[in-house]
């Protein structure tokens, strides 16, 4: 398994931590997929540099493949192959192959996707998205389904020539709702904290810099200036690890 992790101590005034608070996500299918899509990219930009006799061979491994891929040709965009994970996942009964984008997807214009395809067309510089939100239409009627995709757009290249472009893209929705639910747990605690009548201050780091310092702690030092981002310094006798506000 693979998880992603985040433990905080939790103290009394200047006490030693009395408990340590942990959050833990698992990841393990954000990981595995992650592989599989970089693996299939690797795959399927190899491909495309092959002749147009050799492409068949090649689209057979894409249909493997949980990533979304897409091969686009001319100027003008038109979908000359799709691999299932792009048509089921995305656009189920839209007729994609042999249209342009601009025909299939009438969305792509609107939400200027298209005109990142010209560019990299044009310019033969792939281009990288991150969490790109793509609300996905539903075929039973249903409001869009919000997804986030980790994508490239890249010039397919023939004799040297730019003929189309390709896109790769990965389903990323699970880790951008994790990380939102980590950072709402988090910010939480944050206000649970900030809230507590009994002083509670997180230092960070071998400088011990004040990293969190709720009401209450602040209201010890009634003389000091705001206290985040400050460090404390170490007493001339280290080793017993004594120390002094900064």
């Amino acid at each position: 398994m693979y998880l992603d992790l985040a433990y905080l101590p939790l103290r009394h005034g200047q006490q030693p931590p009395h408990a340590v608070l942990g959050f833990t996500v698992d990841v393990t299918d954000r990981v595995r997929a992650r592989r599989q899509a970089e693996a299939a990219q690797a795959q399927a930009l190899a491909a495309a540099e092959q002749a147009a006799a050799q492409r068949e061979a090649f689209y057979q491994v894409f249909e493997q493949t949980p990533a979304i891929i897409v091969l686009l040709r001319g100027p003008d965009h038109r979908y000359e192959y799709v691999n299932p994970a792009y048509q089921q996942q995305l656009f189920p009964g839209r007729q994609l192959v042999g249209r342009t984008v601009a025909e299939a997807l009438p969305e792509a214009v609107e939400h200027g996707f298209l005109a990142l395809l010209d560019g990299v067309y044009q310019t033969g510089e792939p281009y990288f998205g991150q969490e790109m939100l793509l609300p996905v239409t539903q075929p039973d009627g249903q409001p869009p389904r919000d997804t986030y995709f980790d994508y490239t757009y890249q010039a397919v290249r023939e004799a040297g020539h730019i003929v189309g472009v390709s896109i790769f893209a990965t389903d990323v929705t699970e880790r951008v709702r994790a990380r939102r639910q980590r950072e709402a747990q988090q910010a939480q605690l944050h206000n649970l904290f900030m809230e507590a009548p009994a002083p509670i201050v997180i230092l960070d780091g071998p400088a011990l810099t004040y990293q969190l310092v709720n009401p209450a702690y602040q209201q010890i030092f009634p003389g000091q200036e705001l206290l985040v981002g400050r460090c404390w310094r170490p007493c001339p006798s280290w080793k017993a690890q004594t120390c002094s506000l900064a």
